[in-house]
């Protein structure tokens, strides 16, 4: 017996759908892979989201659709895109098949430093991210492989203290599955003396 989730799809509106983990450093032969996590009460439509970079002169690449099919994403659903489901599932334990889904390409996500745009069918932002290797957790030898995990999906995107490197107890990304570094309580850097 099987049961499936769905909804009828509205316009997405900014902030409804936010990235939730990147992997632009992958190892040799991987691909990359961007995850996004709905985190709106409306069910949203893949087919009506666009993916774009902008490069460190400013100007913004095509947009890139995030699935050429009209897909459901549920309120509370992750949803990974990348050029190769199979190659993210292998290579990730902790990866959800369910939520993994190729595309035919995607943005420029250089190695170092990158700045990814969600944008709407009208080209308008619903999110943003601009990613550094320098957001890893620095007493790491080396990050290739290691995807970068927001804490919590509901905070501020653009803020680098929201992303983490994901833990080497989930094989370093959790591609369709809650993050391995979600905490529930807001992050602090205040220190109690």
């Amino acid at each position: 017996r099987s049961s499936f989730l769905f909804g009828v799809p509205e316009e997405p509106s900014r902030g409804d759908i936010v990235f939730n983990e990147l992997l632009f450093n992958p190892l040799p032969d991987d691909p990359d892979y961007i995850e996004f996590y709905n985190c709106s009460d409306r069910t949203l439509d893949a087919s009506q989201l666009y993916l774009a970079s902008v490069s460190g002169t400013g100007d913004t690449s095509k947009p890139y659709p995030v699935s050429d099919i009209k897909r459901c994403i549920i309120p509370a659903a992750f949803y990974v895109v990348t050029t190769n489901s199979s190659g993210v599932i292998e290579r990730y334990p902790s990866a959800d098949a369910e939520f993994i889904f190729n595309t035919a390409s995607l943005p420029s996500m250089p190695d170092d430093r990158g700045h990814l745009l969600l944008l709407s069918r009208e080209m308008e932002v619903i999110d943003e991210v601009i990613y550094s290797d320098e957001m890893h957790f620095p007493l790491l030898a080396g990050d290739e492989g290691i995807a970068l995990e927001k804490i919590r999906p509901d905070a501020e995107t653009l803020a680098g203290m929201n992303w983490h490197s994901a833990s080497e107890s989930s094989g370093w990304g959790t591609p369709g599955k809650e993050n391995s570094v979600y905490s529930p309580v807001p992050r602090t850097d205040d220190q109690v003396i």
